[in-house]
């Protein structure tokens, strides 16, 4: 969390993917329902922000990733239909605006972690057998997992990163 400003956005969208993951684990689906007021109630909370210590750039910033994020994950849909929902494409938009936010580091930080994660979990659940090849694996916690991850300790491990290479 960058500031006391975002402190709002971020708690908020926590419980939002709560409850996101908890329906997307049970039935499957990630529901418009939550989504779309969840991506209308982040843009004004956000917009709040900028009373504060953020900068018109920092919303546009944040819009922008949420496009990119959203056709990112659209091009994976199309590619792959089967392998991803547009609810997860969907998804990808809300949470690219809060990445987004937090800049642009954090955004690729949280969708690598949601996908590894996915793949771990993934592969762990075809080494037990839990799961077949072609058995559907809910999206939507991994992408909150590392979305939440990269919200809260995100300048961290970017900074390791970073200094990993030098």
């Amino acid at each position: 969390v960058k500031d006391e400003w975002t402190l709002a956005p971020v708690a908020f969208l926590a419980a939002t993917l709560l409850a996101i993951s908890l329906i997307d684990l049970e039935h499957y689906i990630v529901p418009n329902r939550i989504v779309a007021p969840a991506l209308g109630a982040s843009l004004l909370l956000y917009a709040g922000a900028l009373g504060g210590p953020a900068e018109p750039t920092d919303l546009v910033r944040a819009v922008t990733a949420g496009l990119v994020a959203g056709l990112g994950l659209g091009v994976v849909h199309l590619v792959s239909p089967g392998g991803m929902g547009m609810g997860d494409v969907k998804l990808a938009f809300l949470l690219g605006l809060h990445l987004g936010w937090a800049g642009w580091g954090q955004v690729g930080l949280g969708f690598f972690l949601g996908f590894a994660y996915g793949s771990v979990v993934g592969v762990g659940l075809l080494i037990t057998g839990r799961r077949g090849r072609r058995e559907h694996i809910p999206f939507a916690p991994f992408l909150a997992g590392g979305t939440m991850t990269a919200l809260l300790w995100g300048a961290p491990i970017i900074d390791w990163y970073r200094g990993a290479g030098s």
